[in-house]
C-alpha cells in the first residue's frame, strides 16, 4: 500500500535538489543549538573562544513506503554514506534547510503493524542549517 500526501497538511519533508516529497513522516524534530569553541595557542595563557559555532540534528519517524521516492532517496544516501540536501516546511512557504548526512536509518518491524523507520540527519561537513521564517 502507499501511502499519499494527507490534505490538510501544511509541514512536510523534502529531499535533494529536485524538493521530493517524503511520505509518512512522523514526529519531526529539528534541534539546532549554539555552542562555543575554546582555542588554545602555544604560550598563551589564557584560551580565547569561538562563539555561535552552530550545531544541529534532524529527527523523525515515518512509516515505511518502499514505492516512495523520498524515502527511497534517504535511503540510498545512507548506504553509500553520501550527503542529502533537505527542506523541512512548517507550511507552505516557510523551511528549515541544510545539506546532512543520514547518520541513523533504523527499522523497526512489526508483523501486526506497518513497518516503521526511524531517521537521523546530522551536518554535512559543518553545514549550518537556515530558515526562510
Amino acid at each position: 500500500m502507499s501511502l499519499v500526501n494527507a490534505p490538510g497538511r501544511a509541514g512536510n519533508l523534502k529531499v535533494s535538489g529536485a524538493d521530493t516529497s517524503v511520505l509518512g513522516v512522523r514526529n519531526l524534530k529539528i534541534d539546532p543549538a549554539w555552542s562555543t569553541e575554546k582555542l588554545m595557542h602555544l604560550q598563551d595563557t589564557a584560551p580565547s573562544a569561538l562563539l555561535n559555532f552552530k550545531e544541529w540534528t534532524v529527527t523523525f519517524d515515518l512509516t515505511e513506503d518502499l514505492a516512495d521516492a523520498g524515502q527511497d532517496l534517504i535511503r540510498t544516501a545512507f548506504d553509500a554514506g553520501t550527503s542529502l540536501a533537505f527542506k523541512g516546511y512548517v507550511d507552505a512557504t516557510h523551511y528549515w534547510t541544510s545539506t546532512a548526512v543520514v547518520t541513523k536509518y533504523s527499522i523497526n518491524v512489526d508483523p501486526n503493524k506497518s513497518n516503521t523507520a526511524s531517521v537521523t540527519f546530522e551536518p554535512y561537513m559543518g553545514t549550518a542549517i537556515t530558515n526562510s521564517l
